[in-house]
């Protein structure tokens, strides 16, 4: 019993003994564990230049004409010969209608012409034997004119009853089917000429419209036709913005004729204006934080103190940013270390290159 006794008296003093230390231990601060009395940083130089920045935006390939080709007149259609994809030489027949009703047409102006040249005629001889006026001389030529007038007409829409390619092309859509009732005006067939250059549907943002001009020189690239990049040129620029998207729709007109060129396909485009811009350039891994075109980056200043300094992003170039404003007066920054500095840290060593 009083070895018991003992045992249990030496514990409790040994357990008050550790609770007296615990309580002398520093309570923990967030940070101060992995606060660094010194920090390691690398500076390099701001460099500057004046240049044209390029713009890279993606585009779509279309022809120089894409026309919705369809019949002046209404009615059946009797044959149809279009096939989609296809290439078809000038005056190709794409379309045809039923020409019944164009025919009976004909003939009743024909028949219409034949009895206003008799009743001419006879007015002719009246008027001659002073029986009939020349209100009813005049009339009946009249009357002549207008009925070889309709006549025109009838066998023009007759002649236009025949779909046929304007130029060389080729057919990206049909609309309409044999026997299909086709309506005055209505588009049969897209039709896409292929004697003009091809060319690259683009939109761009209202900040980069004061930027370009036309004329300006632009290379392009499809992943339809890999491992070779194209020429062309900015020949139009939109004078307002889509309703919908708000940009501005731009036209590049490509120098290259490819074989395998096809209406719809996906461009990435590289355009550089003419306009030079002075900018500053940094490199990437300088970069702590980004939000848009804003960024924040380390700035070294005369007295070797670093100061957090807000920069506006205008390009990545690989491994360079290309800076348009907020290091004015700035020579360097901060390319190694910059995500891990903190301002409170008590001694920021700079390694220079």
């Amino acid at each position: 019993m009083v070895k018991l006794q003992a045992f249990l008296i030496q514990a409790f003093l040994i357990t008050g003994a550790m609770l007296v230390f615990c309580n002398r231990t520093p309570a923990y601060k967030p940070g101060a564990a992995h606060r660094a009395d010194t920090m390691h940083v690398k500076v390099g130089p701001v460099l500057r230049d004046t240049i044209a920045l390029p713009l890279f935006f993606p585009g779509k390939l279309a022809a120089a004409a894409e026309l919705k080709l369809g019949f002046k007149t209404g009615g059946i259609i009797r044959e149809i010969d279009a096939v989609e994809g296809t290439n078809v030489a000038a005056g190709t027949r794409i379309a045809l209608l039923d020409t019944i009703e164009f025919t009976a047409r004909r003939d009743k102006a024909q028949t219409a012409l034949e009895k206003a040249s008799r009743d001419l005629a006879r007015a002719e001889r009246l008027y001659s034997d002073s029986v009939a006026t020349l209100e009813q001389l005049q009339n009946a030529r009249s009357a002549r004119r207008a009925a070889r007038a309709d006549l025109d007409i009838a066998s023009f829409n007759i002649s236009q009853a025949i779909l046929v390619a304007p130029v060389r092309g080729k057919i990206l859509k049909r609309l309409a089917e044999k026997s299909e009732v086709a309506g005055s005006g209505m588009p049969v067939v897209i039709f896409a000429s292929t004697d003009g250059n091809w060319i690259i549907k683009a939109s761009i943002p209202d900040r980069d419209l004061p930027l370009i001009a036309i004329g300006d020189r632009a290379t392009a690239a499809f992943d339809a036709i890999p491992q070779k990049e194209f020429s062309a040129t900015l020949v139009r620029i939109a004078g307002a913005a889509h309703p919908v998207t708000g940009t501005f729709e731009i036209d590049l007109a490509l120098e290259s004729r490819h074989r395998t060129f096809r209406p719809g396909l996906i461009a990435a485009v590289r355009l550089y204006p003419q306009q030079q811009r002075k900018m500053a350039f940094i490199p990437a891994s300088s970069l702590v934080d980004a939000n848009g075109e804003c960024g924040r980056v380390f700035a070294l200043a005369a007295n070797d103190s670093i100061a957090a300094v807000t920069v506006t992003i205008a390009r990545l170039f690989g491994n360079l940013l290309a800076i348009s404003g907020g290091l004015d007066g700035i020579d360097s920054v901060v390319t190694s270390g910059a995500a891990y500095i903190d301002l409170d840290t008590r001694n920021v060593k700079i390694d220079r290159n």
